[in-house]
C-alpha cells in the first residue's frame, strides 16, 4: 500500500464491483492495527481514501475508525487531507451532525 503499484492495485481492488467483499474485508483488515501510517503516507492515503469510500465502509464503521483515529497526533500533510475529508473536525464537535452529513455521503458514494 505505501508504494506506487501496490496502491494502485489496492485502489482498483476496493473500487472493484466484480472482486468479492471478503476479499475486500481481508484487505481492510490487514490495515486495523495501522491506519496511521497508511494515512499518513503519500500512497497510502490514496488506498485509505479508496477504503473510505468502499461500499464496505458504512457510516457505522467509518465511526468507529474515527474514534481510533481522534486521539492519533500527525502533522504529515497527507494526514490532514485524508482527516479534513473524513471531517474531523466535525467529528469532535458534533457527532450526531457528522453521521447525518456521512449518511448523505455514503448513499452518494454507492449510487
Amino acid at each position: 500500500a505505501k508504494n506506487k503499484c501496490g496502491s494502485h492495485v489496492l485502489q482498483a481492488a476496493f473500487k472493484s464491483d466484480t472482486l468479492e467483499e471478503s476479499v475486500k474485508e481481508k484487505l481492510i483488515n490487514a490495515f486495523e492495527d495501522d491506519w496511521g501510517s497508511l494515512i499518513s503516507d503519500v500512497y497510502g492515503s490514496h488506498v485509505f481514501e479508496s477504503i473510505w469510500d468502499c461500499s464496505l465502509f458504512t457510516v457505522k464503521r467509518r465511526q468507529e475508525l474515527m474514534k481510533k483515529l481522534v486521539p492519533i497526533h500527525n502533522d504529515s500533510k497527507f494526514w490532514k487531507f485524508a482527516m479534513l475529508r473524513c471531517d474531523m473536525y466535525l467529528f469532535r464537535k458534533d457527532r450526531k451532525a457528522w453521521v447525518e452529513k456521512m449518511k448523505k455521503t455514503v448513499k452518494k458514494v454507492k449510487h
